[in-house]
């Protein structure tokens, strides 16, 4: 299952940030499995979209709840 979290506009550093809710999805969700940061300003208004997988629903349910927008 993929989450999406869009970097947000008082961010100073995106992939600081980013590192920092992969850091939370590895020490509290279980089904973890990867996170990929990808450039989309050329197509959105927002400049970077990280994709966090997990393995179980109610993870991605709490990461969601946690992080996404």
């Amino acid at each position: 299952m993929k989450v999406y979290v869009w970097d947000k506009v008082d961010w100073v550093d995106p992939s600081d940030n980013f590192h920092e809710i992969q850091c939370w999805a590895q020490d509290n969700c279980k089904s973890f499995v990867y996170m990929n940061v990808v450039d989309v300003s050329d197509a959105s208004s927002s400049d970077y979209v990280g994709e966090f997988e997990f393995t179980d629903e109610r993870d991605a349910t709490m990461f969601t709840l946690r992080w996404a927008n």
